[in-house]
């Protein structure tokens, strides 16, 4: 363990807030002295730190009644909280972790004439990847801060920490009169040297168990019974012997493996043998089957293509005569569309004057025109004028009104509507000269439609007159087509010829093949029987052996 900061408040006769960095001016001193008069808080730094981990004071733990030891009485006079903090570091886990211990009292009401309250322990630890300190416990009651507390300082008590570490006033012969085991336990949880124990542990009892090895292969060793020379000697020449033994047997082995493999090719090559047999009595009876049906297979494809590309000229030729006879009538009907065309030109010209002539009258009859068409809006209005007084005076009428000014108003409305159908009619009678123009437009518009259909007639017959060209077009490219296919079906019969003469060459290279087969057959055959005897004699070897081993073994056994 190692001390890093003091931090305390309202202890004893250190008023309010004091620290001190063992880590600044004093970090890099091994040793230094804490000097002072009486009462100057020279032992109040030592009971800060026995506050912040055990909560207890050496001084306060020799009082004579509980009251008196009640650590809240180290909290200075006429003040209401308190406070002793220590942060300390500790090997862990292959390194060092820092924690800070906290003891905490206050009064009620943080007031000095207050009752004093529970203390609270806390314990903390510094997070070394964010810098902050995280809270393990902090509570007043002992048994949830006490476990915590126990696990961090692994077992030191407060007994331990005052005969060694914090060594009161009239204490120092404390640590020196405790026996030889207490001193052991408290050196070992001060200088973490409990994995040394245990290596020494385990050092000691391998010892005793090499001790125990040792000492039955002693025994053993005098148990053995040593050969006279001649045994020895006899023992050596076997050896001799059986080395030799040996030697003959692997040359044998090695003369036994190469027949071996020998055997397995003799092996491999009768079963092709048997194998390419077989194949051959298949081949001959397909051939034999299969030999009409090819030559009947032959001439149909040889038939085959030329009766598609037959049928394809064929059908080419039809075409090419239905396209040869519809040619003509094509013609004939494109020289009569061409001369209808001439005919609805000159006809177009011929209205195309009139046209001219019809809108040059109209726009010398325009203004009568216009006038005619005035004359026939006031004869309209009249006639509404007519049918409202009429309405009017039918209305009169039916409510029998006797009143003789409105039956003169009546009299002279129906009079001005008289004079005014009789003005209309005459409007109309003076627009009569005019008829004849709307008529002559009319007709004009007529034949300018005709024309239009004719223009249409026209442009349908040049369609046609295309797709006929364009199916002449399609047959002679068909035609050239099949050409082409005839030519391809010539060359493929002649590539059928070609690959029946290539099957029967491999047939009759293949009978060939059987019969140096059946060669090679025969001497395998011979190598078989002399690899039968080579066998026999490796079987023996093998006996031979299995002897040299039994010999070995009774040789390492005695």
């Amino acid at each position: 363990m190692r001390l890093h900061r003091i931090e305390l408040k309202n202890l004893n006769s250190l008023y309010g807030e004091q620290t001190v960095d063992l880590d600044g001016q004093l970090g890099d001193a091994p040793v230094f002295l804490i000097l002072g008069p009486t009462g100057s808080g020279k032992s109040t730094l030592m009971d800060a730190i026995a506050l912040a981990l055990f909560g207890q004071t050496p001084r306060l733990s020799n009082a004579r009644n509980e009251s008196d030891a009640d650590a809240r009485n180290v909290m200075s006079r006429g003040t209401g909280e308190a406070f002793a903090r220590l942060e300390f570091s500790k090997k862990e886990e292959g390194g060092r972790r820092r924690y800070r211990a906290t003891w905490s009292c206050h009064r009620a009401r943080k007031r000095a004439d207050g009752d004093p309250q529970d203390p609270t322990r806390t314990l903390e630890r510094l997070d070394s990847a964010t810098g902050e300190w995280e809270t393990l416990v902090s509570d007043k009651r002992a048994k949830f801060f006490q476990p915590e507390l126990d696990r961090v300082l692994e077992g030191l008590t407060v007994k331990d920490f005052q005969r060694s570490m914090l060594l009161a006033q009239g204490e120092f012969a404390a640590f020196l009169k405790a026996t030889e085991t207490e001193r052991a336990a408290i050196l070992e949880r001060l200088t973490n040297t409990s994995e040394y124990r245990e290596i020494g542990a385990r050092a000691a009892k391998r010892r005793s168990q090499s001790a125990k090895k040792v000492e039955i292969a002693e025994k053993l060793c005098g148990e053995v019974k040593l050969l006279s020379p001649e045994q020895e000697q006899a023992l050596r020449d076997e050896e001799i012997a059986l080395a030799a033994l040996l030697a003959t047997a692997k040359a044998e082995a090695d003369k036994a493996r190469t027949l071996f493999g020998w055997r397995a090719q003799l092996d491999e090559l009768t079963a092709r043998v048997a194998e390419a047999t077989e194949q051959r009595g298949k081949l001959i009876e397909e051939r034999k089957e299969h030999e009409s049906g090819l030559a009947r297979l032959a001439e149909h494809e040889r038939c085959a293509g030329a009766a598609v590309a037959l049928n394809d000229l064929k059908r080419s030729e039809a075409e090419l005569s239905r396209l040869a006879e519809a040619l003509p009538q094509a013609a004939a009907t494109l020289t009569a569309a061409k001369a209808a065309l001439e005919a609805q030109e000159e006809s177009q010209k011929a209205l195309r004057a009139r046209c001219e002539t019809t809108v040059a009258e109209l726009e010398s009859k325009k203004p009568e025109i216009d006038e005619a068409r005035k004359v026939r809006a006031e004869l309209k209005s009249a006639r509404d004028e007519l049918k409202k007084a009429g309405d009017r005076q039918a209305e009169a009428q039916r409510k029998a009104v006797k009143s003789t000014e409105v039956e003169a108003a009546a009299v002279q409305a129906s009079a001005a509507a008289d004079k005014r159908l009789d003005e209309a009619k005459t409007a109309v009678k003076a627009a009569e000269p005019a008829r004849p123009l709307i008529e002559g437009l009319q007709a004009l518009r007529a034949r300018h439609e005709a024309l239009g259909r004719v223009r249409e007639r026209e442009k349908k017959l040049a369609a046609d007159l295309a797709k006929t060209a364009k199916a002449v077009l399609d047959g002679e490219a068909r035609l050239d087509g099949v050409k082409k296919a005839l030519s391809e079906a010539g060359e493929r019969v002649a590539e059928a010829k070609n690959r029946a003469s290539e099957t029967r060459a491999a047939l009759d290279v293949e009978l060939q093949g059987a019969a140096d087969a059946r060669a090679r057959r025969k001497l395998l055959t011979d190598e078989r029987t002399a690899l039968s005897a080579r066998l026999r004699a490796l079987d023996q070897l093998d006996g031979i052996e299995a002897q040299r081993r039994d010999a070995a073994g009774q040789l390492a056994r005695g």
